[in-house]
């Protein structure tokens, strides 16, 4: 299965490259992360759930039961890029953290994911958190929302 999942993934790879750049070149504040979430949304292939009518995005692959969470985090800060690489943002904000690759490889995996749904050992749960670089967090938000709550095994995070 593990072997299965990750040519999944290995063959989601242009497209997440493709997402990490348009994600590059437009990042948005904490609180503010709107078109970000909704570039997300429309990269899954399946229908997340916005919590609380915020910007934090869930999505659930796979059967009932305790899922296995994987987070990533869609905020960027106030810096202005200099990289001069052909996605860089120009807006003065920028995606310094990682966050883009964050994203980006979380929705690899959820396509793979969901490729092979019928198959996982246990559902995965990916959550898109807003607001990372704020207080409060959107974590928060997150913990009280239905759509996290009682349903995870384990969880992993990275950061770049």
């Amino acid at each position: 299965m593990l072997r299965d999942l990750v040519a999944a993934a290995r063959e989601e790879l242009p497209f997440a490259v493709s997402l990490r750049r348009r994600l590059h070149a437009t990042p948005e504040l904490g609180g503010q992360e709107v078109d970000t979430a909704r570039l997300v949304a429309a990269a899954l292939p399946l229908r997340p759930v916005f919590v609380n009518g915020t910007t934090n995005l869930v999505a659930r692959v796979g059967g009932p039961g305790p899922a296995v969470l994987v987070r990533a985090e869609l905020d960027g800060i106030e810096l202005r890029e200099e990289t001069g690489v052909p996605h860089a943002a120009v807006n003065g904000r920028m995606h310094a953290c990682g966050h883009d690759v964050h994203c980006a490889a979380l929705v690899a995996l959820v396509r793979a994911a969901h490729r092979l749904q019928d198959r996982l050992p246990a559902p995965l749960l990916a959550v898109f958190q807003a607001s990372e670089e704020r207080t409060p967090s959107g974590a928060e938000e997150i913990l009280e929302a239905d759509e996290a709550t009682g349903t995870v095994r384990a969880a992993v995070a990275a950061h770049v």
